[in-house]
């Protein structure tokens, strides 16, 4: 294979000219590693080099102004913007910031083309003008607001740029139309330099006036690297250079270099579908680990990764084979680890400002800071979770500063100074970015820290200060939300640059740092649709067919510039894997990219005959394991154990858990294992349903022995806000339910109980008797099993006993939403099968508890027994089978009783897990 860089070393070479004369101008700086290299191989005697320099280099030089970063020139910006908006009307520092990177894009996009900006935005105008008049004035104040912004676009852009060249600075567009402004000037002072270009594709205007003046001018060459399979006609790929080859003077008296043949070679072609991106990276591992001699030749490898956030998962996939790897492409900032220690440290601070409540975090917050793997080393963590248990047993979702200072304990200068992080900055910027610059440099000096951490921590360091310099002289950012907000918009337009040696191992890169190399061995992932290429992505505040009609950049230009890229890596490839996801995105659709598409038409039609294609659909081998329910053997400890649970007794929801699952009976009742302490920051369903039974139970229980009355229950219904607050208070502080989802909850508990009082005054005003005869009542029996030599006990409490016009009634109160069909029992063997029977056990469980411990036979006393939800109280008290509970009722259920404890007690019959179904809420 002959890489296009080698190509051009030896034709130079061959000319047997003073090398040293001529300075290369390429796509990018790493290219011309590459090219050197080519040069260092081919010469066969002592030389001085040629010069190598990137299109940005020669931009730069050209037009005399340094590029400004990002973060400035929004500062700069703003500072325009503030200038031609009164102080009513301007937009917040971080609001502006959400839109202007946009706008700039647009500047960029301008000046890059060398178009006439008042043009453009003169005839913006009027489109939007004629807009407002067929509003005819109803537009919304929104609209108005968009409509007097779009007036003043070409306002800002004058005034930016004016700003910028004043200092000598510019952002890229800015430079290019300088340099161009400047180009008779440069070949006037170089006319005795000798440039070559090589490896161009799609240029801006500027670009191409740029080349078109040196060509002409006598001082440069140009090179292509193309084939003649996308130098057809229609074929999107070779659109940009079909253009330049027919349109500039230059090719009027000279040869267009180089049409090559490449693609039209032997390749092995295999396209990999693959469901879920994260299958398609360890796909890729596969193939570096697994494949034949060709792919272990990594020094002549290149992974191009479409979608750059995968690459944290395609390093942890390397096989260990690959010793060396070389990465080669801008990574997000939002996608590094260490941006998630900014971001909860934001929104511990942020959470607390929202909760008004001087020195008081959330306490989740707080254990998610100090959690972070990032802090640990700085912490001791032994000691950091005993301090954290007492909060957790006390439910402190709101926890002081000073308990946040007790928990951090003070052995070490590190731990000591993490408390910085929590103490009431109140919105002073500068010592908030002090106090992160600190906390950086405290983990940079861990010892345990990877390099490559580290430079991210620098990377992030330098951002922040940044800004910190930045706010000083402007001071925009003036409180913790704004700066909490222009980070966010940081995270998404800076990345951060890895550095290697390009010449050794592996091969990892963006599309757009593949240009004018070559590879033996290609591997592309995600080549999907609306990855590579994006599609109709138009992040612009110039309409599409402005764009068009100005001669901006369209997506359809940049589909032609991915279409390019793509098949240009292919070119002297002859090994090559296509990956890409098949797993449907949020449109329906898990579509292969056109690219290759496009590949298979042209080789049906005999464009590309010498391209095998194997296609493929590959998924990740899981282990055919079958499912093995758990089995405990019962021995002599186990029973020793369940006779002493049969002798404090079995309650309802005990043996309603071992019916649901016999192992959770076992982890529960037998062995005692509790469930995992958390902080209940808002109420969870169990607490909800106790805070409503124990308020029921206090504000009733002075009506025992008594037939309600209407005063009564006006009496009880005024103390029932009171009551409620004081069980909250049981589980909560007074902080934690003044607000948010536990305030809801407080009131939704006090409108239970109001209803539910307001029923019974319905049901009194229409005449029923109403007696409480209980609440909350235990029962204790003994109960023995016909099979069994001793007896067991059951227990239970009973919610309320009471009687209604003569009638005994036995009732459960629930929460939660019960309906009729819930205790509706036909089949009495379900009765201790299904779990969703639970509810007739226990109302029966409850009636046989009561009948025997008053020693009453239903069918001479009528005896109800039912639940009533507070959350559906429309049909009132709902009944077993809908009827009073007769002894017949009583006897069935305590058959089935007994053969549930036989089988609870039987040694021979293990604890057997079953497969619990999931529940819908």
């Amino acid at each position: 294979m002959q890489k296009f860089l080698g190509k051009l070393a030896e034709h130079y070479i061959r000319l047997n000219t003073n090398l040293s004369g001529y300075t290369f101008i390429l796509p990018n700086i790493r290219a011309g590693i590459f090219l050197k290299t080519e040069f260092k191989k081919k010469l066969n005697s002592v030389t001085f080099l040629p010069e190598f320099i990137s299109i940005e280099d020669l931009i730069t030089e050209l037009s005399g102004l340094s590029k400004t970063d990002n973060i400035s020139l929004l500062f700069e910006f703003y500072k325009i913007y503030l200038q031609n908006n009164t102080l009513d009307k301007a937009e917040n520092f971080d609001t502006f910031s959400k839109w202007a990177f946009l706008l700039i894009q647009d500047f960029n996009d301008i000046d890059k083309n060398l178009k006439d900006a008042d043009e453009i935005f003169n005839y913006l105008i009027d489109a939007k003008r004629i807009e407002k008049i067929f509003l005819n004035g109803n537009g919304s104040e929104i609209t108005q607001n968009y409509f007097e912004f779009i007036e003043k676009i070409g306002v800002y852009y004058k005034q930016l740029s004016d700003a910028l060249l004043k200092n000598k600075t510019g952002y890229q567009g800015l430079q290019y139309k300088m340099a161009y402004k400047n180009i008779n000037d440069y070949i006037k002072n170089n006319n005795h330099k000798k440039l070559v270009f090589a490896g161009f594709n799609a240029m801006n205007l500027s670009e191409e006036k740029i080349f078109q003046e040196l060509l002409d001018k006598g001082m440069a060459e140009i090179y292509w690297d193309t084939d003649s399979y996308y130098l057809k006609a229609q074929n999107l790929t070779g659109k940009f250079v079909n253009q330049y080859k027919i349109k500039w003077k230059y090719y009027q008296n000279h040869n267009f270099l180089w049409i090559d043949r490449n693609l039209e070679k032997p390749k092995k072609l295999k396209v990999i579908g693959a469901s879920k991106n994260v299958n398609q990276i360890k796909y890729v591992g596969e193939v570096l680990k697994n494949s034949d001699d060709q792919f272990n030749n990594f020094q002549n490898t290149a992974i191009i990764l479409s979608d750059e956030k995968l690459l944290p998962v395609l390093l942890n996939s390397l096989p260990e084979e690959v010793k060396q790897v070389n990465i080669t492409m801008g990574y997000a900032l939002k996608n590094i680890a260490f941006s998630s220690l900014f971001e909860l440290l934001f929104r511990m601070h942020l959470n607390r400002n929202r909760i008004n409540q001087e020195d008081y975090f959330y306490f989740n917050d707080v254990v998610n800071f100090l959690n972070l793997s990032f802090l640990k080393s700085l912490i001791n963590q032994t000691k950091l979770k005993e301090k954290l248990s007492g909060f957790i047993k006390n439910n402190t979702v709101l926890i002081h500063k000073d308990d946040i200072f007790n928990l951090i304990d003070s052995v070490t200068e590190k731990e000591n100074n993490l408390k910085i992080f929590f103490k009431n900055r109140e919105d002073d910027i500068e010592k908030i970015l002090s106090d992160i610059d600190n906390l950086i440099r405290y983990l940079k000096e861990e010892e345990n820290l990877k390099a490559l951490e580290t430079e991210y921590l620098f990377r992030f360091r330098s951002i922040f200060n940044e800004i910190a310099i930045l706010n000083n002289k402007y001071h925009y950012i003036r409180d913790l939300n704004t700066l909490y907000q222009f980070y966010q918009q940081i995270l998404v337009n800076e990345n951060m640059s890895f550095r290697g040696e390009p010449l050794q191992g592996l091969q990892i890169m963006g599309m757009l740092e593949s240009r004018v190399l070559d590879f033996e061995n290609v591997i592309i992932t995600s080549v999907n649709e609306g990855v590579l290429p994006e599609g109709k992505k138009q992040n612009s505040f110039i309409p599409f067919d402005i764009k068009v009609k100005f001669g901006l950049t369209t997506y359809k230009d940049k589909d032609a510039i991915f279409s390019y890229h793509f098949f240009r890596i292919l070119q002297r490839a002859e090994h090559i894997v296509l990956t890409y996801n098949t797993q449907a995105d949020e449109y329906g659709l898990g579509e292969q990219s056109r690219f290759i598409t496009q590949l298979e038409l042209s080789k049906e039609n005999g464009e590309l005959p010498h391209l095998k294609i194997e296609r493929n659909t590959v998924s990740p081998i899981v282990p055919v394991k079958q499912t093995e329910l758990m089995k405990i053997e019962k021995n002599e400890q186990t029973i020793i154990k369940l006779n002493a649970i049969a002798q404090k007794g079995f309650s309802p929801s005990a043996l309603i858990s071992y019916i649901r699952n016999p192992i959770d009976f076992y982890k529960k009742k037998v062995l005692h294992i509790k469930d995992l302490d958390t902080i209940e920051e808002d109420v969870a369903f169990n607490t909800f349903g106790t805070i409503v039974h124990n308020a029921l139970e206090n504000l009733y229980r002075p009506l025992i022995e008594k037939t309600l009355t209407e005063e009564d229950l006006k009496k009880i219904k005024s103390k029932t806000k009171e009551e409620v607050r004081k069980q909250f208070l049981e589980h909560f502080t007074p902080l934690s339910i003044s607000k948010g989802k536990n305030y809801l909850s407080f009131e939704v508990a006090v409108k239970y109980i109001y209803k539910f009082i307001e029923n019974e005054t319905e049901q009194i005003n229409k005449g029923k008797k109403i007696k409480i005869l209980n609440l909350e009542k235990e029962i204790l029996i003994e109960h023995q099993p016909e099979t069994f030599d001793h007896p067991v006990q059951l227990k239970g409490f009973i919610d309320r006993i009471d009687e209604v016009d003569g009638v005994l009634r036995i009732i459960d109160y629930k929460t939660g939403k019960v309906e009729p069909k819930n205790l509706k029992l036909q089949d009495w063997e379900q009765l201790i099968e299904n779990y969703d029977m639970s509810k007739s056990f226990q109302i029966l469980m409850y009636a046989y508890l009561f009948t025997k411990d008053h020693r009453i036979n239903p069918d001479q006393t009528p005896l109800e027994g039912g639940i009533i939800s507070l959350k559906n109280l429309k049909p009132g008290l709902m009944l077993f089978n809908g009827k009073k509970i007769q002894k017949k009722d009583i006897e069935n259920f305590i058959v089935q009783l007994d053969i549930l404890l036989e089988e609870l007690f039987n040694s021979g019959i293990p604890f057997t897990e079953k497969e619990i179904k999931e529940f819908k809420f």
